[in-house]
């Protein structure tokens, strides 16, 4: 029996790897297929991987989302939104730094100092009243 790796979302930057069999019977069952697409999604938020790269990866993607959404959020001058998703971004990463140090050790850091200079703005912006 073939087994495929699922990957959930836990939240807060917590993933779920487990190994299940390779294929689906229901309409909504992730049905996982050597040939298929590995970035799939299904409505659960589970995401099939084929390695622990592909999972830093998507991790990594989700946390650079984050960023952006802190980016657009300061853009429109919503302080405390931005602030909000910049500590999510910068708490995410030191994780990702942590648990997997030789990981893209350069983008790691550059996202890191960035989410820090963001912060630092937004705090030398005092309380917005």
């Amino acid at each position: 029996m073939k087994l495929r790796r699922v990957v959930m979302w836990l939240g807060m930057g917590m993933l779920l790897a487990v190994l299940v069999p390779a294929c689906g019977t229901k309409k909504n069952d992730l049905i996982l297929d050597p040939d298929a697409d590995l970035s799939l999604t299904n409505r659960a938020g589970v995401a099939a991987v084929g390695s622990d790269d592909e999972l830093l990866r998507h991790e990594y993607t989700a946390i650079f989302n984050t960023i952006r959404t802190g980016d657009a959020a300061l853009d429109a001058k919503d302080y405390t939104s931005a602030g909000n998703q910049y500590v999510q971004a910068f708490q995410r990463l030191s994780l990702l730094r942590k648990m997997h140090p030789q990981w893209n050790q350069d983008v790691v850091e550059f996202r890191l100092d960035y989410c820090r200079d963001r912060l630092n703005a937004i705090a030398a912006r005092g309380t917005p009243r």
